[in-house]
């Protein structure tokens, strides 16, 4: 079996599990954002704001999202 034949196929499994894994995340972030609607309060600084703990979590879950994104990132050299 040649190196064309193997790549695509394998390509195509990766992607797979990576949309299962990612779906699995999202179903269990989402099962935790739903289970936590209190209202808190987030201390700043220099102020303070009440939201609902939903919120709270699903900025810092795209927080960590974005970051984890643009660290996880390979430079041009590699």
């Amino acid at each position: 079996m040649s190196r064309s034949e193997e790549g695509p196929g394998r390509q195509r499994s990766r992607v797979n599990s990576q949309t299962v894994g990612v779906a699995a995340i999202v179903v269990v972030l989402l099962a935790f954002v739903l289970a936590n609607r209190d209202r808190v309060t987030i201390d700043f600084l220099v102020f303070d704001v009440e939201l609902g703990l939903i919120w709270v979590l699903v900025g810092t879950a795209l927080f960590g999202a974005a970051a984890g994104f643009l660290l996880g990132r390979r430079s041009r050299k590699d």
